[in-house]
């Protein structure tokens, strides 16, 4: 299940680009079964962290704060995986500051 939302995200088998709030929901239940599958969701890690990455950084304030609930969970969920996708996306962030910056201040 949570291969298929990954897939559902990047486009694999969609037939229309989702618009932002579906993109959201998709991000939600990500973090959800991140969170009740626990270990178990660690082999899906390399789909997701790469749309964290461009979430992170997204024009759209609703898409960052769900992929920063996706990082939350995996984080709290497996412990274990959080040093090793940390400094990257820690990076990514850092990288895109001023960006994001200019979306914050524009969208309010």
């Amino acid at each position: 299940m949570l291969g298929d939302l990954a897939d559902f995200f990047i486009g694999v088998n969609r037939k229309s680009d989702p618009n932002l709030h579906q993109l959201q929901c998709v991000l939600a239940e990500i973090s959800h079964s991140i969170a009740s599958l626990s270990d178990a969701s660690a082999g899906n890690l390399g789909r997701i962290v790469p749309l964290l990455k461009t979430c992170l950084c997204h024009v759209d304030y609703g898409l960052r704060w769900e992929a920063a609930i996706v990082y939350a969970s995996l984080v709290n969920s497996i412990p274990r995986e959080h040093s090793f996708y940390e400094k990257d996306l820690i990076n990514t962030v850092q990288l895109n500051a001023e960006s994001i910056e200019d979306f914050a201040e524009n969208e309010f």
